[in-house]
């Protein structure tokens, strides 16, 4: 959801249908490992995201898929389709490497006929930033943070903001609310969408010296 948003800003109201798959469902980690539970929340929820900058957009939340072969994100364009791949079924969501695609106008399935029989393969954008880690232990989940120490130093919100925070929640509780009730909710919280990372980051940031000067910490 906070991907989305920083992509394409502020939500103006949002919907969902949801439901739940299972009554109970059986604990298959530790320490409660073979336990069974009742489920008491949605587990499957298909959502709709109308922006206020016009942008329409999908999402399915789900605990009741055994697997898939949907991309994490999508994004349909005037001039072509933009695809994040899901480099990894399994830890997915705590990636934050892999290759973007990219299919155009010239290059889609959907120009011309009779359709192309063989697989039409994505045109792959170079990466140009130096977090484009797979392996967990050079993953970039610590970037929101180092990004809070620069904006302090200089004065400026965070990308990462307590603000875009408050307004996925609230539109993640607003598409369950619809799922309820059958209408749409409108967000009443706003943020400023955040300016995308500089390429060369962190060497792009200045005011660390004054941060330091001024909040002096223990050297590790």
């Amino acid at each position: 959801m906070t991907a989305l948003l920083s992509l394409l800003g502020p939500v103006a109201r949002c919907g969902a249908m949801a439901g739940r798959a299972f009554d109970r469902r059986t604990i298959e980690t530790e320490p409660r490992l073979g336990q069974t539970i009742e489920v008491e929340v949605d587990t499957h929820i298909t959502g709709l995201l109308e922006f206020e900058n016009g942008a329409i957009g999908t999402i399915i939340a789900s605990f009741d898929v055994w697997d898939s072969e949907l991309p994490r994100i999508e994004i349909y364009g005037t001039k072509g389709t933009i695809c994040i791949d899901d480099v990894d079924p399994l830890d997915g969501p705590n990636l934050f490497g892999g290759e973007v695609l990219v299919r155009t106008r010239e290059t889609s399935r959907w120009k011309g006929l009779p359709r192309p029989e063989a697989h039409v393969e994505w045109d792959r954008v170079p990466v140009l930033h130096r977090f484009n880690e797979l392996s967990h232990r050079k993953n970039s989940r610590g970037i929101g943070l180092v990004d809070m120490a620069y904006a302090i130093a200089q004065g400026r919100e965070e990308r990462a903001s307590g603000r875009m925070a408050f307004h996925s929640l609230e539109v993640m509780e607003g598409m369950l609310e619809s799922a309820r009730d059958g209408s749409f909710h409108r967000p009443e919280s706003r943020f400023d969408r955040p300016a995308p990372l500089p390429i060369d980051f962190p060497d792009s940031e200045s005011g660390w010296e004054g941060l330091r000067a001024s909040q002096p910490y223990p050297e590790a």
